[in-house]
Order: structure tokens, then sequence, then C-alpha cells
């Protein structure tokens, strides 16, 4: 080998070492954090200096999920360790937590919380570090739907100056749902990190929403051993890490509808999956065409239709002496609107008890699927051409033009087709008329739930 090309050669390393180093450097390194401890400087702390109007501000905050396995299958675990200093007597709240467990009441898949510990760190008079434990008797669960429970608690003694911190353990059977991470809140954050290690079986697309760049984000791959059904696979972990350390508080103006669609966060969605004893790749609905035809087999849906044939009479007594469609329409829209109580669970999916017509007519009561199907029935005995639109409402996000996903679309309304014209009804918003559907529900695209899959446009 000549010395110029040992030259070259030589100058191509040292620029691989030098991008490798720079770009290790430029990466930030994440606070050694302990639960349990707290440095005495969080606990001396009397301004945040990013932030002299901070009221709190986050200390840290992580999330961390991973998969198990057993004989039952795969197991997703969720664990988070959140921490935040007291800065004014304003910050209460800060110190009140809930944390949301759902389990569907039909099937009985859902979350188990396990392992809840918290502390409340302070400086005595004597400036000696205490630190009350959250006890089981500071700790309420309340049913807030029939498939979500929330655990509240209040942090113990929590005063200005003290640092408070909790962790938990959400264990859940649902595999291919994987928590949402916000990296901002109305507090400025110092750290807050994101790590998923998830399995070659299952492949998701993550997304980013806001402005703020990420200050760590990395994909790295190593190998593991699961227990699955009795047998011992290894499978490729790809461990997906995003951090963002000084974050600002996100401060919506009040003209600020929607803040939900500006907060910096990432979220995945499932594209497929294939577990070792699957011959073949499954792929997850992401065009109308294929969520139309899954959604075609909806049970809840369909039996909740199929059972609404008591309604017939009732609706001829109700409309009889009406002229036209048009007020057939807005008649029974208001019947709802006045006659069944919104419990308040936006939803594209009866709830289990009013998946039975016959108990939402008795009751009268439900959420959006089940007012909305109500209405829907009712209209169809009327003799008008109605069918159910699913759509993502816009505190869920704007589905992506290119790839519908899923799991945003939570809600449906009812599309009513009179002379030509589309008329489309939220029985479950008061406020709604045939030509005024609510806003949540302005966002791009439905899905008209016809014979055919055709898609509308919900924001004219």
């Amino acid at each position: 080998m000549n010395k110029d090309w040992q030259q070259k050669i030589f100058f191509f390393l040292f620029q691989i070492a030098f991008f490798s180093f720079a770009s290790a450097q430029s990466q930030p390194t994440p606070p050694a954090v302990q639960f349990g401890k707290v440095d005495r400087a969080d606990l001396e702390m009397k301004v945040y200096t990013q932030d002299s109007a901070a009221i709190a501000v986050v200390l840290y905050d992580k999330g961390l999920v991973s998969y198990v396995g057993d004989y039952q299958g795969f197991r997703m675990n969720f664990e988070r360790h959140l921490r935040i200093k007291i800065l004014s007597p304003e910050a209460y709240v800060w110190s009140r937590f809930e944390i949301p467990v759902y389990r569907n009441q039909s099937n009985n898949q859902g979350e188990i919380l396990l392992n809840l510990e918290g502390y409340t760190h302070l400086l005595n008079e004597d400036g000696k570090v205490v630190r009350h434990k959250l006890e089981s008797q500071d700790v309420f669960q309340t049913k807030v739907s029939p498939d979500v429970t929330l655990t509240r608690f209040a942090m113990p003694y929590s005063k200005v100056g003290a640092v408070v911190e909790y962790k938990y353990t959400l264990q859940s059977d649902m595999i291919f749902n994987l928590p949402t991470w916000e990296f901002q809140r109305g507090i400025p954050t110092v750290w807050s990190e994101y790590e998923a290690k998830i399995p070659e079986y299952l492949a998701f697309s993550a997304y980013k929403q806001g402005n703020l760049a990420l200050d760590i984000e990395k994909i790295e791959k190593y190998q593991d051993y699961f227990g699955l059904q009795g047998s011992i696979y290894t499978a490729d972990i790809y461990k997906n890490r995003y951090a963002m350390q000084n974050v600002p508080a996100f401060l919506p103006t009040p003209d600020l509808q929607y803040p939900q669609l500006l907060v910096n966060r990432m979220e995945f969605f499932l594209d497929s999956f294939k577990f070792p004893w699957m011959s073949k790749t499954e792929q997850v609905p992401n065009d109308w065409a294929s969520i139309h035809k899954q959604l075609q087999k909806d049970d809840a849906v369909n039996d909740f239709m199929k059972k609404s044939g008591e309604a017939k009479d009732f609706v001829r007594n109700l409309t009889d002496t009406l002229r036209n469609d048009y007020d057939k329409m807005k008649k029974l829209l208001q019947y709802v609107q006045n006659n069944v109580l919104f419990t308040g669970e936006t939803s594209r999916v009866p709830s289990l008890k009013s998946a039975n017509f016959l108990w939402a007519m008795k009751e009268k009561q439900g959420n959006t699927a089940d007012m909305n199907l109500f209405l829907l029935a009712l209209l169809r005995h009327a003799k008008l051409k109605a069918d159910y639109v699913v759509l993502s409402t816009k505190d869920a996000g704007h589905p992506k033009v290119d790839k519908v996903i899923f799991n945003k679309l939570n809600m449906l309304v009812v599309a009513v087709e009179i002379d030509g014209k589309m008329y489309l009804l939220d029985a479950s918003d008061f406020d709604a008329t045939p030509e005024k559907l609510p806003q949540r529900c302005k966002n791009r695209k439905g899905l008209i739930m016809s014979n055919e899959w055709r898609t509308i446009n919900l924001e004219n």
C-alpha cells in the first residue's frame, strides 16, 4: 500500500472517530436519579432559574415500556417515575395525581396497577432531610366509566419547598397499545424521557407532535429470550429512546380551542405483527377500505342495531304528523338530545349495558356511540336514508392523511341523506343541529359505514 492511500485511510478513520465523538458529546447526559433519594440542591431550590415565574417544575419524568412472556403469551409493562419540585402555594395541584387504569368489561382485557409508591421530601427546621411515605389510606379508586378506573392520591405533607415523587407499573395484556408520552405540561420540565423496548414480533410507527426538537432520538438493537407458551425464543429487541431537557411550560392562550394538538409528545401505532407460531405477517388496517371491512364485523354495533325493532311503533307515533323527511330528522335528533343523558364518554363503541338497545331505550343514558346509534335506529324506522360515520375527534389528534390510524377513530356520528344533501348529526351534543356539527368532530375525513365504503369531508 502506498503512502498516499495510507494517509487517505487514516484521514477517513479520523473523520469517523471525530464525528462519532462529536455526536456522543452533543447528546445530553441523563440525570442520575434514584427513587427515594433527592439531591439537597433540589430541596434548597427557591426559584427555577430558567423560568422564574414557574410555580413548580418537573425535575424528572421517565417512562419505560418492556415486554415479558409466559405460558399465556405476551404482556406489556409500563413503568413510570415522576418527580416534581413545589415552588409556590399555588402549586398544590401539582402534588395531586391520578392514574387511569383501563379494563374492557366485555373481554376482561386491560391493565393492572402494580407497585405504586410515593414520597414527599422536605427540609425540616434544623435543615435535615425528612421524607413522608405515601400510605395506602391516601390512595382512592374511582370508577369513571364502565371500563376506566382512576387511582387518585395526594402526596402527604406537601408544601412549598417540597419535592414529591411517585412510581408505578401498569401491567397490560393489550400489547398493541403503547402509551402516549407527553414531554410538556403546564409547568417546565428539566428532564423527560421515554424508552420502549419492542420485540421484533411487533412493528410500530412512531409519530412526534410539536415543534420542539428531541435532545435524544435513538434506536438500538440487542437480543433477548422470551418464554412463550412453553417454548423459549430468541428475539431481536429494538430499544427506542426519546428525551428532551429544559422543556418550557405549555401555556395555551384562551382562544386556543384544542391545545392538545400542539403539546410535544410521542405516539406509537401498530403496523403489523408476526409471532413465532404464525406463518405470515398480519397487517393492521391503515386505509379506509380495510377499516371499513373490519368495522362491518363490529359485533357490538351490529347487535345494538339488530335489537332496535321495538322502536318501530314509537317512531311512527312520534313522526306521523310531520310532512317531510327534514322535519322527521330534526324531531328525532331533538328527542334523543332532550331525553337521553350523555355520560360524558367519547367512544365509537356502545357501552356494555347500552349494547342492548332495549336497555338504552329504558334507561336513556349512554356514551356518544350509545346515543348516536340510538338516533340512527330511530331514523331508519322513520324510513330515512341514514348511516353512521366513524371519525377521529380533534382532541384525539389529526390522523395522518397518507395513513389512517385505527386507534384514533374514537367517535361516531350519524349521516342522513335527504334530497341529495348530506346532514351530519351528533345527539350527544345538546347544541348540535342538522346544520351544525360540533367543532370537536370537524377533523378532516370520516368513514361512512354504508354497504360500500366512502369518506366524507368533516370540515365543511
